[in-house]
């Protein structure tokens, strides 16, 4: 990934050709989208869209009305070899709002645990953020060029709807969902956090604090891992005997000006919570200048939780969390295994994976571990 602050769209198209060779793309394939080639290459719109214009001028990329961008004639790809290609996939809408290392995930797909750094596995990861409209049209349109010059090696899917999900279901595409599956759709191999787990373990951290009534503040789209969560928090509220009206639940869309009202509401009212869960570092970073405008104070006026991956610049934010029991690094370690297990046909002893959760309090160390 390059950097932000790239200033050169010479520099950037030179590494979009690059990247076109290194994909052994033929002439008329399907391109990435400018927005694509901002998200994958680190860089803001308007580099993106000045260096694939220089493409376009030279011809090696063409641009279709309503259809995208594709390899134009001028490209120099090499159409002799396959390539192969491992797409992580999310919502566009839901980009905004990931706090997975996507970095760390790209190491432990193209760098197996039981490989020499020296010899990386030679995958192409491509990003590809789906549009809300015609979302399965488009996943469509990106795995085609498998069928000519790619293998598909696997499918990362992160957040994605019903509807994604029973397209790679159907397609038999190597698939490992990283977060919660319907019912309907177990044929799929997922791993994702406990959620039951961590609703209870933040709930039950603010009952221990002498907190009376508290709040859930969240994005939701209906996941299994949303009422996981919920019914955890109802757990602990049982065990500590609170009232029903004890927890305000407010679960929104992807929708930061509706995110922020609902909160500004929240801590706002008159019989206002005094502990805040956020579902996720994200929604923990929206709630902080809300609560600052508010003229409230942490954590004497309200307290903030929230629930995370274990990484290393978790150590740093001063807020209790609770978080996976093993760093994001082994994690994405086990998706880059999983993927390689679906495609050697092996059979899982756990076909969908729950990995165990642990409170880290800001004020105290080591964490407490509560294993499954």
């Amino acid at each position: 990934m390059l950097s932000a602050n790239v200033t050169n769209p010479q520099y950037l198209a030179k590494k979009l050709e690059q990247d076109i060779y290194r994909r052994g793309l033929a002439p008329n394939e399907k391109y990435l989208s400018t927005r694509q080639v901002a998200h994958q290459f680190g860089v803001n719109l308007s580099m993106a869209a000045q260096a694939m214009q220089l493409l376009v001028d030279e011809e090696k990329l063409v641009r279709r009305d309503r259809s995208g961008t594709f390899i134009g004639s001028g490209a120099r790809g090499d159409h002799t070899r396959r390539v192969k290609v491992v797409y992580v996939i999310m919502p566009e809408e839901r980009a905004n709002y990931s706090v997975v290392p996507l970095d760390l995930l790209i190491d432990s797909l193209t760098h197996p645990a039981h490989a020499p750094e020296s010899e990386p596995e030679q995958f192409s990861v491509q990003f590809a953020f789906l549009p809300k409209e015609e979302e399965v049209l488009y996943l469509k349109s990106l795995l085609a060029p498998t069928k000519s010059n790619w293998e598909l090696c696997g499918v990362v899917a992160m957040s994605c709807s019903r509807e994604i999900y029973r397209f790679l279901q159907q397609e038999g595409v190597p698939v490992v969902v990283l977060g919660s599956l319907d019912h309907d759709l177990q044929e799929l191999t997922s791993i994702d956090s406990d959620h039951f787990e961590c609703g209870r373990l933040l709930a039950q951290y603010l009952f221990d604090k002498g907190h009376e009534k508290i709040a859930l503040l969240g994005i939701s789209n209906g996941r299994p891992g949303d009422h996981e969560f919920l019914d955890g928090i109802v757990e602990a509220m049982t065990v500590a005997e609170k009232p029903p009206n004890s927890l305000i639940a407010r679960l929104c869309p992807y929708d930061l000006d509706a995110l922020r009202a609902q909160a500004e509401a929240t801590l706002s009212s008159p019989n206002r919570p005094t502990g805040i869960v956020c579902r996720g570092e994200r929604m923990l970073n929206l709630v902080l200048p809300i609560v600052a405008q508010l003229g409230l104070k942490v954590p004497q006026d309200v307290e903030l939780v929230y629930e995370t991956f274990s990484t290393a610049h978790v150590e740093h934010v001063p807020y209790p969390c609770v978080q996976t029991s093993e760093p994001f690094e082994q994690i994405a370690q086990r998706i880059g295994s999983m993927l390689r297990q679906i495609r050697a046909g092996k059979e899982f002893k756990r076909k969908h994976v729950r990995i165990p959760v642990e409170v880290r309090d800001a004020t105290r160390t080591p964490p407490r571990q509560h294993q499954l």
